[in-house]
C-alpha cells in the first residue's frame, strides 16, 4: 500500500501542475481570487457571511437595505475585497434605504451573479443548455435540487414534483435526493413507520428512473447523523420491494460520510446485503464515498443536547477514515457488488483510488466525482486521467434563491476552514511548502488508514450521573441509537402507574401534613450547604435512573410526546 501511496502522490503532483496551467476564465480567476482572500482575511470572511444571512437571505427589500446599510456602517467593507466590490457595496449601502425596491434587486442579481457556475439555473432553458455542454465534455451531471428544510406535506410534494420532474427531463440521467427534503416530521422514534412512510414516498421515483430508456441513477444522500439509520433502512427496503415493481435491476445509490466512525460497519452491510441481492438476481449498488460537510450544525446539534459530536475529532481522523473506505470498497471481492464513487477534490485521495483500482482490476467499479464549480481546472485533468467524471450539481428556481445562498454560504465556510485542502488549493503549484505538507498530509492518512475508531461515538450507556466538581446540563437520550429506541419501547410497553396517595379525609389530616413540613423545615434549616448539595445530587441521580419511568408517565398519563417528555426529565435534573 505504500508504494500506492507514494506514486498517487508523485501523479498527484504532477496533475496538480498540469491544472495551474491550464487557462482559466476571468469569473474563474475571480472565484479563486475570493476564496484565497477570504482564507487569509478572517474579517471579509466574517463580512461575506453576514452579508449572505441577513442581506440575501432577506426577501423584504426595505429590511434587506436596513440591513446592508447597517452592515456596512458597523463593519465596514473590508479592504480585500475586489475594489469593484467594494464600490458597488457602499453605493447599495447607501441609495438602498432610500429605494430598497430599485437597489436591492440589483444586489440580488450581483449574487446570482456571483453563485453562477456554482448553482445552476433550474430554469427549463438555462438548465439544458448547461447538461448539454457538460455531456459535450464527457461529464455526468449529478442533479440536487436544492430548497430550504421541509416543514409541512405541501412543501415536501412541492420538491418531490420538482424532483420528479428533473427525472422526466430528456437531459437529466442522475439526481441525489436527500429524505428530509422528500418528507415532513421525520422521526427516528417511530422508525418503522418512517421508513414505511418514505418508502411508500420514493417509490415513484425509483419506478420513473426504472422506466426511463436507458434507466436512470438515483442517490440517497446523507445530511445530519440523524438520517443515517433511516437513510440505510429506507434505501434497502425500497430495493428489497423491487421484486414486486419490477425494479430488480435498477441500480441506485447511497452517499456515506467518512468523518462519521460508524461508516465502515454501514459500507460492510451494504456490501453484504448487495452481494444478496444480486444473488437473487438482482442489480448491484452503488456507495459515493464524501467526507462530509455538516460538521458545524453537527457540532451545535451535540452541545444542545449534551452530547458527544457524531463526527471525529480531528481532520486527520476523517482522512485517514476516507483512505480505509477507499481501499475496503475497491477490493475486488467487494467491487462486483458495490462501485464506488469517490467524491473529493483532494487530488491525492482521488489519484490514490484511480491507482489503487487500477493495480486490483476494478476501475470500471470506480467513479470520480466532485462539486460543480469548485475546481474546475483539476475536475478537467482528473477527467482525462479517470475517462470520466460526475459533477454534483446544485440546481436552483430564481424564487429558491435563498436555498442556492444557504448551499454557499455552507460551502463557503467548509472551503475556507483551516483544514481544508481547497482553502490550499491555490497554494500548491506555486508553494513547494504548501505541496510537501499536503503530500506528507496525504501519506500519513494512508498510513494510518486502520487506527480511527469504527464504533460509533454517540453509542454511551443509558445512566449518567450529575457532576460533583461543578454544573453540567444533563443529556438528552440520543434515540438515533438502536439501543435506545429498544430501552424506550421496554419502558413504554412496561410501564405501570404508581398509585396515587390517598387525598386528605379530614382538617386534621391536613393539619398533620403541614406540621410534618414545618417539622421538615426546623430540620433542614440548620443542614450544611455540602450535605444540601450532596442530597440534591442524589435527587438528581434519583431522576435519571428515573428517566424511563418519568417519560412513560408523561406520555401515558398527560400524553406528551416523548421527544418533548425527555427534555423535560433533563431539565428536571438541571434543577
Amino acid at each position: 500500500m505504500g508504494t500506492i501511496a507514494e506514486r498517487a502522490a508523485e501523479l498527484a503532483e504532477l496533475l496538480l501542475l498540469e491544472a495551474a496551467g491550464r487557462p482559466r476564465s476571468i469569473r474563474r480567476r475571480r472565484r479563486e481570487a475570493l476564496l484565497a482572500r477570504l482564507v487569509e482575511d478572517p474579517v471579509a470572511k466574517r463580512f461575506v457571511f453576514r452579508l449572505t444571512d441577513r442581506v440575501a437571505r432577506t426577501q423584504d427589500p426595505a429590511v434587506a437595505a436596513a440591513q446592508l446599510h447597517r452592515l456596512v456602517a458597523v463593519d465596514g467593507v473590508p479592504r480585500t475585497l475586489p475594489i469593484t466590490e467594494r464600490a458597488g457595496l457602499k453605493l447599495a449601502a447607501a441609495a438602498g434605504p432610500r429605494a430598497p425596491r430599485t437597489v436591492m434587486p440589483l444586489v440580488q442579481a450581483r449574487l446570482r451573479a456571483a453563485s453562477r457556475g456554482v448553482v445552476v439555473d433550474a430554469a427549463e432553458g438555462p438548465l439544458r443548455r448547461h447538461l448539454q455542454r457538460r455531456r459535450a465534455e464527457g461529464i455526468v451531471s449529478n442533479i440536487n435540487v436544492l430548497g430550504e428544510a421541509i416543514l409541512g406535506e405541501d412543501e415536501a410534494a412541492d420538491r418531490f414534483a420538482r424532483v420528479l420532474a428533473q427525472l422526466r427531463s430528456s437531459d437529466v440521467s442522475y439526481v441525489s435526493i436527500k429524505l428530509s427534503s422528500m418528507a415532513a416530521n421525520l422521526s427516528v422514534l417511530a422508525f418503522e413507520q418512517t421508513v414505511d412512510r418514505l418508502t411508500e414516498r420514493l417509490l415513484p421515483l425509483y419506478l420513473a428512473a426504472a422506466e426511463a430508456d436507458p434507466p436512470k441513477f438515483i442517490n440517497l444522500d446523507m445530511e445530519e447523523y440523524r438520517d443515517l439509520p433511516l437513510t440505510v433502512a429506507t434505501f434497502c427496503r425500497l430495493l428489497d420491494q423491487s421484486s414486486h415493481h419490477g425494479l430488480d435491476g435498477l441500480e441506485a445509490g447511497i452517499a456515506l460520510q467518512a468523518y462519521l466512525p460508524d461508516s465502515l460497519v454501514v459500507l460492510i452491510e451494504l456490501t453484504s446485503w448487495a452481494r444478496a441481492r444480486i444473488a437473487a438476481g438482482g442489480a448491484g449498488i452503488k456507495v459515493r464515498l464524501v467526507k462530509g460537510a455538516n460538521l458545524a450544525m453537527e457540532r451545535v446539534d451535540a452541545e444542545t443536547h449534551g452530547w458527544q459530536q457524531a463526527p471525529y475529532d480531528t481532520k486527520a481522523e476523517v482522512d485517514a477514515n476516507y483512505k480505509r473506505l477507499v481501499e475496503w470498497a475497491l477490493r475486488p471481492e467487494h467491487a462486483s457488488a458495490v462501485r464506488v464513487g469517490v467524491a473529493s477534490h483532494n487530488v491525492f485521495d482521488v489519484c490514490f483510488a484511480l491507482l489503487l483500482a487500477g493495480e486490483r482490476g476494478v476501475s470500471k467499479a470506480l467513479d470520480v466525482e466532485m462539486l460543480e464549480g469548485m475546481a474546475d481546472a483539476q475536475a478537467e485533468v482528473l477527467r482525462r486521467r479517470a475517462g470520466g467524471l460526475v459533477l454534483y450539481t446544485p440546481v436552483a428556481a430564481r424564487r429558491d434563491f435563498s436555498s442556492a445562498i444557504a448551499y454557499l454560504t455552507r460551502r463557503l465556510e467548509e472551503n475556507t476552514a483551516p483544514e481544508n485542502y481547497l482553502s490550499r488549493l491555490h497554494q500548491l503549484a506555486e508553494d513547494p511548502a504548501a505541496l510537501a505538507s499536503e503530500r506528507e498530509r496525504f501519506l500519513l492518512a494512508v498510513r494510518d488508514r486502520d487506527l480511527p475508531t469504527t464504533q460509533p461515538r454517540r453509542a454511551a450507556p443509558l445512566q449518567r450521573r450529575a457532576s460533583e466538581q461543578g454544573f453540567e446540563n444533563a443529556a438528552d437520550t440520543d434515540f438515533t441509537i438502536a439501543a435506545n429506541r429498544d430501552w424506550l419501547r421496554c419502558q413504554l410497553d412496561n410501564y405501570q402507574p404508581l398509585p396515587l396517595p390517598p387525598p386528605p379525609g379530614s382538617a386534621q389530616d391536613i393539619d398533620l401534613a403541614v406540621d410534618r413540613a414545618h417539622q421538615a423545615a426546623l430540620e433542614w434549616a440548620p443542614t450544611s450547604c455540602a450535605e444540601r448539595r450532596r442530597l440534591l445530587l442524589a435527587v438528581a441521580d434519583g431522576l435519571e435512573a428515573g428517566r424511563g419511568d418519568a417519560i412513560a408517565a408523561m406520555c401515558s398519563g398527560a400524553a406528551k410526546v416523548v421527544a418533548e417528555a425527555d427534555t423535560e426529565v433533563s431539565e428536571a435534573i438541571d434543577f
